[in-house]
């Protein structure tokens, strides 16, 4: 297969996961109602601990120039503009997760919540497509 072939077949299947991602798992039902005005203990280590962790390494990685994913089978590591593609991916992902646990479940962020995770999902897409594409073409 060709490479342009491949990085549009990455393109589709990452924005078909992070479309189910987000219409299943980011839109369940756990409103401001349900928390009270508070949130609640779930809400802190979803919007605030993870996204921490997440834009940390990303902000880090952004500065850096050099992305680095620790697996089983060693290391991966790409630099330069594919390196800070995916750390914008980390840091949108941070700022999605933020949105959903913290201000979906405080009453006076709520109604801002949506637009807050849509934004965050958009630049997720363009950046995690635009950093395939120069990992594939470079």
């Amino acid at each position: 297969m060709s490479h342009a072939l491949w990085i549009i077949l990455s393109l589709v299947i990452a924005l078909c996961a992070m479309c189910v991602w987000y219409f299943l798992w980011m839109r369940i039902p756990e409103t401001a109602e349900a928390f009270g005005e508070r949130a609640s203990g779930r809400s802190w280590i979803i919007g605030l601990l993870i996204p921490a962790g997440l834009v940390w390494y990303g902000a880090r990685a952004l500065a850096s120039e050099s992305f680095t994913i620790y697996g089983r089978g060693g290391t991966w590591t790409v630099e330069g503009a594919t390196a800070s593609c995916f750390a914008v991916v980390l840091i949108s992902a941070g700022a999605a997760l933020h949105f959903h646990g913290i201000w979906s479940a405080t009453k006076s962020l709520f109604p801002f919540s949506e637009i807050g995770k849509l934004l965050a999902m958009i630049v997720l897409v363009i950046s995690m497509g635009r950093g395939i594409y120069l990992f594939f073409m470079t």
